[in-house]
C-alpha cells in the first residue's frame, strides 16, 4: 500500500463532501435528497483514507 492509496479516496471524499452538486442537475425534483446522499458518501471516503493512513502508518513501523 502507498500513499497514492490513500490519496483517490481522500481527494474522491474532498469533492463529494464539498461540492456534491456537481454531479446533480438542480432541476431535480430529489435534489436535496441526492446532496445530503452524496455529502455522506463523501464523509465515508474520506473515513476510509483516514483508516488507509493508520494502517500504512502502524505497518511501517
Amino acid at each position: 500500500m502507498s500513499y497514492i492509496d490513500i490519496f483517490i479516496p481522500f481527494s474522491a471524499g474532498i469533492i463529494l463532501f464539498l461540492f456534491p452538486d456537481i454531479l446533480i442537475k438542480k432541476q431535480d425534483a430529489e435534489y436535496e435528497k441526492k446532496k445530503s446522499i452524496f455529502k455522506k458518501g463523501g464523509m465515508v471516503l474520506l473515513g476510509v483514507s483516514a483508516l488507509y493512513l493508520l494502517v500504512l502508518l502502524l505497518s511501517s513501523r
